[in-house]
C-alpha cells in the first residue's frame, strides 16, 4: 500500500465480504439493498436536481412500479 491507496481483485473482494458478511454493494457503496434506507440519499438528490414537472413524472414512474409488484405479490 502506498499513500493510502491499494488495489484489490474481485476474488480477494468476494472473500472480504464473506468474512463480513456484507454484500459487495455494502462494502463498496456503503449500502446494502436490504437495509431500510437504501438508495434514499440518491433519490432525494435526484429530485432535488430536477423542475417540478420532473418531479412528478419520476414520482408517477415509481408509484406506477411500486403498485406493479403489489398487485405480483
Amino acid at each position: 500500500m502506498k499513500d493510502g491507496n491499494s488495489h484489490i481483485n474481485l476474488k480477494r473482494l468476494n472473500q472480504l465480504c464473506g468474512l463480513l458478511d456484507v454484500s459487495e454493494g455494502y462494502l463498496l457503496n456503503g449500502a446494502s439493498s436490504s437495509s431500510e434506507n437504501y438508495l434514499d440519499k440518491e433519490f432525494t438528490d435526484l429530485i432535488k436536481s430536477v423542475s417540478p414537472e420532473k418531479q412528478k413524472l419520476i414520482y408517477n414512474v415509481a408509484k406506477t412500479i411500486a403498485e406493479t409488484d403489489m398487485n405480483e405479490e
